[in-house]
């Protein structure tokens, strides 16, 4: 996806601009004012999402030499392809891909066009790799759309 990185940002820069007038509509008071819950759920679920889409989902995935690269918006990592033990599809998505490694947090992505291509040629390198792709993965082969994922 263009921008990929750039647009989750902007995205929770307005989800964070929107919870500054929320909490500053809260603390003011008044009859139209948004209940105290409301903010609070707000706040909790820009908090939870800014965990994932910031920090732990990956917006891009490279194979560049034998490393498996890969970028959130405020993080990144680099881990040599010997260090996956598995691919495999998330426990509660089927279109979320998993890379678990030997050691550190597990690179998470969304399965979308071109994961499969991606993960055939980490299984060419890797050929003993165990690699599982879902049915929402398998299907977003068919779709249209970008393919995100890149070889160097």
């Amino acid at each position: 996806m263009p921008g990929g990185r750039w647009l989750i940002l902007a995205m929770f820069g307005a989800f964070v601009v929107a919870a500054i007038v929320l909490v500053g509509a809260t603390l003011v008071g008044g009859r139209d004012s948004p209940p105290d819950g409301f903010t609070i759920f707000w706040l909790a679920a820009v908090g939870w999402n800014a965990y994932w889409w910031l920090f732990r989902i990956a917006a891009e995935l490279r194979i560049e030499g034998s490393d498996l690269c890969w970028w959130t918006p405020l993080r990144s990592g680099r881990v040599p392809l010997a260090e996956v033990t598995e691919i495999r599809p998330w426990l509660l998505a089927s279109n979320v891909g998993v890379f678990r490694l030997t050691t550190g947090p597990s690179v998470i992505v969304i399965a979308t066009k071109g994961f499969r291509a991606f993960t055939d040629e980490i299984a060419r390198i890797r050929p003993d790799l165990p690699v599982r792709l879902g049915w929402q993965a398998r299907l977003a082969e068919r779709l249209p759309g970008w393919n995100r994922f890149k070889r160097d």
